[in-house]
């Protein structure tokens, strides 16, 4: 395996082991991708301050966070595929955060269950998506409560779904439909279906967006996939909701 000594280095050595699509849905963004090329380059802007001879035996990255230490001023960020990416992915990467010590952040649209994960890694964030009443924004709070969560991170930058032009000409997106070219992009990838597709249905059965409603939600393959995760009237009357409650 090449080794790995940067954060681009990751995508070099699974650009041939994942399928297209799924390659695709990690790396690329929506439109022209002019918000993702943004994104990166506003970090160009940052520099750091060099001071010399004020001594550097101690060192520390350490930051506080909602009243929590962590070893580092970031985190993981909430990614519904990851399942797709690594077979149980979402709580390897739960695993990975706690025996670092940064936060990690599980996304709604995610399939392994809030509270499985919350056991892997008890520091674990969540990324709420749900739909915009009373009911669902304090029934998921509530679950989140139950599962010991502490930190609620409000999903606010998807009113209306994006138009991933990567992914329509991949033939993929949620829900999930079996496409020739999906499947076919599937097939010639024979250890990704057989070690995390069939091994997710064998564990779970069908995937389902368990996290989405306080009581669950459809299957990746349900046409009530559309428009699950988009909420054109969440606004702040919502998170005042969820700060009273």
């Amino acid at each position: 395996m090449r080794k790995i000594i940067d954060l681009d280095d990751f995508e070099r050595v699974v650009r041939g082991k994942l399928p297209r699509a799924v390659f695709d849905y990690v790396r690329r963004g929506s439109e022209t991708e002019t918000t993702l090329r943004t994104n990166r380059a506003v970090f160009d802007d940052w520099r750091f301050v060099t001071r010399v001879l004020v001594g550097v035996r101690e060192r520390s990255q350490d930051v506080t966070l909602f009243g929590r230490r962590y070893s580092a001023p970031f985190g993981i960020a909430p990614m519904g595929g990851s399942a797709l990416v690594a077979y149980d992915g979402h709580n390897v990467m739960a695993r990975a955060a706690a025996a670092a010590d940064i936060p990690f952040i599980l996304s709604a649209n995610s399939i392994i269950p809030l509270e499985e994960v919350a056991k892997q890694n008890p520091d674990t964030w969540f990324a709420v998506c749900q739909s915009a009443t009373r009911e669902a924004v304090t029934g998921i709070a509530d679950r989140c409560a139950r599962a010991g969560i502490r930190v609620l991170v409000v999903t606010a930058d998807v009113p209306m779904h994006s138009n991933r032009e990567s992914d329509a000409r991949n033939g993929f997106g949620f829900r999930v439909r079996p496409t020739p070219r999906l499947t076919w992009d599937v097939a010639i990838h024979p250890r990704r279906m057989l070690g995390v597709l069939a091994r997710t249905v064998f564990k779970r059965g069908i995937p389902r967006m368990v996290n989405l409603e306080p009581s669950g939600g459809p299957s990746l393959f349900s046409s009530r996939m559309k428009g699950s995760t988009a909420h054109p009237v969440l606004s702040w009357h919502h998170i005042r909701i969820l700060r009273d409650h």
